[in-house]
């Protein structure tokens, strides 16, 4: 069952980095489109636009996901 809860999670976590009211800024990709963030068994890599002002966004979207599932950063 916690494979699948943390399926749940992360999709949380990927629906706050989309989201508007974050700000979060993903890279652009060569061919058009964007990428943020990406999944695997228990692992997500963040993939972002380089400023400190986006950084900050970003840790503050983590802040609230940990805060609220009770995970961790490595």
């Amino acid at each position: 069952m916690a494979p699948y809860l943390f399926i749940l999670a992360t999709d949380v976590l990927d629906h706050m980095m989309v989201d508007p009211k974050h700000g979060v800024e993903g890279l652009s990709l060569p061919r058009g489109g964007l990428i943020k963030d990406q999944t695997f068994a228990d692992d997500i890599a963040l993939y972002l636009h380089d400023s400190l002002a986006n950084m900050d966004r970003v840790q503050e979207v983590l802040k609230i996901f940990c805060r609220t599932s009770e995970a961790k950063i490595n």
